[in-house]
């Protein structure tokens, strides 16, 4: 999936894995509930869910899960 927005602050990367936890310097978007429940199903299934630079701006969220 390509999703052609502005991107997560490197400084609130953890925070918008926390439930309730929204990028500060984005107050008009979200509710904090998202990635925070995709983090908690990966969680569950031993896995983890990364949020990390794109090569030339942006971020990308990545699953990973055991094999």
């Amino acid at each position: 999936m390509v999703d052609n927005g502005r991107g997560i602050a490197a400084s609130q990367r953890t925070r918008v894995l926390d439930m309730f936890g929204r990028d500060d310097s984005d107050p008009d978007h979200g509710h904090g509930i998202g990635l925070a429940t995709c983090a908690r199903i990966a969680s569950l299934h031993g896995g983890r869910l990364l949020v990390e630079d794109t090569p030339g701006g942006g971020t990308t969220v990545r699953l990973t899960l055991p094999s």
